[in-house]
């Protein structure tokens, strides 16, 4: 998991673990989305994200994903991610709610 932190801070974001009893929420807030991929009950779910909300912070969040899949990779860990409408407030507010209020 350090490295995985290490990887979003070096593009000056954060990542946060969401918590196994999220994953329900999780569950039904990606079947929302349109996604029909299911979730790996036994896997963990990291969230991507930066401290501002503009432009060159997407840019930032965009880069710190890939660079933690990379890592996620060459530490020998299954990785993949999942777009979350991130242009709608209502899905930032249940997001935020599902890692526990943080940011």
């Amino acid at each position: 998991m350090f490295a995985l932190r290490h990887a979003a801070r070096i593009e000056q974001a954060w990542i946060a673990l969401l918590p196994a009893s999220a994953l329900p929420s999780l569950h039904e807030f990606v079947d929302k989305a349109g996604h029909v991929q299911r979730l790996d009950p036994s896997g963990h779910v990291l969230v991507v994200g930066t401290l501002q909300d503009d432009p060159t912070s997407r840019l930032r969040a965009g880069q710190a994903m890939q660079r933690v899949l990379l890592t996620a990779t060459k530490s020998d860990l299954s990785a993949c991610f999942i777009a979350m409408l991130p242009n709608l407030t209502t899905s930032r507010e249940r997001l935020r709610h599902l890692i526990g209020g943080a940011l």
